[in-house]
């Protein structure tokens, strides 16, 4: 929906960019998906010990440079894959990608915060400003699931 506001190069409200409640969800829900996603490739031992405290390994790029281990033990993760492609998957291993969505659960509550605030008719000028810059962030992430088939077209940028 564009608006007078969107066509000046504002930032759209979450009244313009439908319900800010349903983005929250459809993005709680994603990042819920990404941790089940990155917990899936540890071992039970490893997501016990990080509920206890304890560092998720990290994944390293094997001596040969042709396959991905785990930095502490040495487990094998992958073989035979190109040093550039392991590379990237250890930039993005499971411990990476925990702390990732650890980060961004944070903007979203904080999103969901100021949205509870704005609905009890007490947001000032600074909390509507804080706000803004949090769905701006959303909106941002919600970008990364584009090709979910809950993604609403509203969210795009």
């Amino acid at each position: 929906m564009r608006t007078a506001a969107r066509e000046n190069g504002d930032v759209a409200t979450g009244n313009e960019r439908g319900s800010g409640d349903d983005l929250v969800v459809f993005l709680r829900a994603r990042l819920a998906e990404d941790v089940r996603a990155a917990i899936a490739t540890l071992k039970p031992e490893v997501v016990v010990g990080s509920h206890r405290g304890k560092p998720i390994p990290r994944w390293a790029v094997h001596g040969s440079g042709r396959g991905l281990i785990d930095e502490g033990g040495g487990t094998v993760r992958a073989k035979d894959i190109f040093p550039a492609e392991a590379e990237h998957v250890v930039r993005h291993d499971p411990a990476r990608v925990l702390r990732e969505i650890e980060a961004k659960r944070r903007i979203v509550d904080a999103y969901a915060e100021a949205l509870r605030i704005q609905d009890g008719f007490r947001e000032t000028t600074g909390e509507m400003m804080r706000r803004t810059a949090i769905e701006m962030a959303c909106l941002a992430y919600a970008v990364a699931y584009a090709d979910h088939p809950d993604h609403r077209e509203e969210w795009k940028p």
